[in-house]
């Protein structure tokens, strides 16, 4: 059945939940199981699902972006990117001296040209970087161009930092950039433009 409201908030059980699923796809994509044993295992992971779209939310749950948080990263706490979507990177991004970091597992999962990090999955980790960036240090906004430059692949099995400063902010725009970076060499690079807007009031409790 569909629940009235979406559940937000972080959760102990959820974030199981995910890292259990993020396992599961990197297993999937990397799995040299016989076919009779992938066939059986298929049938019980359509199980599960059965389990779980039992009771459902329309949409994803999410934490809520609030005043109180932007004060917590400004002075130091991480944000948590993509908790509870086990298709997007997660990240622990940290605002330090209005420079955004964070450190990324990269798998098997996330490739694209045999052995490196697929492009789409770049962009999309300097998406959440910069924007979380412009959250906290601006306002809040939402992307509206993303450039991104691909200097030299981005390698698997390992942990890159991604980076990122605001370096252009107006009444109608914000600018940023940054990179990935691995063993301290960009692969990566990217220049987002930001534009404010009116953020939609959160459910209670």
């Amino acid at each position: 059945m569909d629940l009235p409201e979406r559940e937000y908030g972080p959760s102990p059980a959820a974030d199981e939940l995910m890292t259990a699923m993020r396992e599961l796809i990197r297993a999937a994509t990397t799995t040299a199981a016989a076919s009779e044993e992938m066939v059986r295992i298929t049938q019980g992971m359509r199980d599960l699902t059965a389990d779980l779209d039992r009771t459902r939310h329309a949409r994803a749950r999410r934490i809520p972006f609030t005043p109180e948080d932007r004060e917590r990263i400004q002075a130091g706490a991480p944000w948590r990117m993509f908790p509870y979507t086990p298709q997007g990177i997660p990240q622990e991004i940290v605002v330090t001296d209005a420079v955004a970091r964070s450190r990324i597992q990269l798998t098997a999962a996330h490739e694209g040209p045999p052995g490196m990090l697929h492009g789409g999955f770049g962009a999309a980790i300097m998406d959440a970087l910069l924007g979380v960036l412009v959250m906290a240090e601006c306002r809040p906004a939402v992307t509206v161009e993303l450039t991104t430059r691909f200097l030299r692949p981005t390698p698997l099995d390992c942990t890159v930092e991604a980076v990122g400063r605001v370096v252009e902010q107006g009444p109608r725009r914000i600018i940023a950039e940054g990179s990935i970076e691995h063993d301290g060499v960009p692969t990566v690079t990217a220049r987002g433009v930001f534009v404010p807007y009116a953020m939609p009031a959160q459910p209670a409790g």
